[in-house]
């Protein structure tokens, strides 16, 4: 919820998209991060004990559900087969950085998988931040930024997003500019005529600059925040087209709107 309203993004985008987007860990993740750090703890405590606590805890008659969980969590991470004997004091504190490490990727990997919606960095074949991204840093505009998270999390308003949760048929989720062409972030950046002059003030100059061809894969490059100067002329184009978009929607009149409405309707 915080990472939703931070970016202001809707609620189509999953909170594992935000999580990769933001290189956030899963609740699961931290909590069992500090879980295995207070075990550690635990193993290696107090020296006037002989083994630590673990000695303790280890001739502790009680069946522990939890004594059987960090045990199943440690063979998990050290690709321990259930025939291997796993010794809990054998494991050192110093382990603990490779042993979050790995978590860290467990945990990563989960949250990629969950994330491959449509409604995701990974739909636009952008890859993950490795922390958090520097857009959020460079881009001092807040309206900008969200401009950009939209675009990044292909979450940007466009005839496919709205058409999806409508229930409109693909084919017809069209750009107003054709009847033929969707309305997808390809689309809205590199062809539309209804934002040609947003498009030559903004991308045109990072497409002569860098002698790019006009293909699909310029999307992904222009959105994957690599450069200051080309996340900066990119979020200024899609906050210009934002805003237009805003703008005809609200112009439109009730009747126009229920018009539009009904012909949704009717192509469902």
């Amino acid at each position: 919820m915080f990472l939703r309203s931070l970016s202001g993004v809707p609620r189509c985008v999953s909170g594992a998209a935000l999580r990769l987007e933001f290189a956030q860990p899963s609740i699961a993740g931290r909590a069992w991060s500090r879980a295995i750090s207070y075990t550690l703890h635990l193993l290696a405590s107090d020296a006037r004990i002989r083994g630590g606590f673990s000695n303790l805890i280890l001739r502790d008659i009680h069946n522990s559900p939890w004594k059987t969980t960090i045990n199943l969590k440690f063979r998990s991470l050290l690709n321990l087969n259930c025939k291997t004997v796993l010794n809990l004091e054998c494991i050192s504190p110093v382990a603990l950085p490779l042993i979050k490490k790995k978590l860290q990727q467990l945990d990563f990997s989960n949250t990629a998988s969950c994330a491959r919606g449509p409604c995701s960095g990974l739909a636009l074949a952008i890859p993950p931040p490795e922390g958090i991204p520097l857009y959020c840093f460079t881009i001092s505009s807040e309206t900008k930024r969200r401009a950009f998270t939209c675009a990044r999390l292909n979450c940007f308003p466009t005839a496919v997003l709205s058409g999806r949760y409508s229930r409109v048929p693909i084919a017809n989720r069209t750009c107003s500019c054709n009847d033929t062409a969707l309305e997808t972030m390809e689309h809205v950046m590199l062809f539309c005529p209804n934002w040609t002059d947003e498009r030559s003030r903004f991308l045109t100059p990072l497409v002569n600059k860098f002698h790019l061809p006009i293909q699909p894969w310029i999307v992904s490059l222009c959105l994957q925040d690599s450069d200051c100067w080309i996340t900066e002329m990119t979020a200024n184009f899609l906050l210009s087209v934002m805003k237009r978009k805003a703008a005809l929607t609200s112009s439109l009149t009730p009747q126009m709107q229920s018009i539009r409405r009904t012909t949704e309707r009717s192509s469902k």
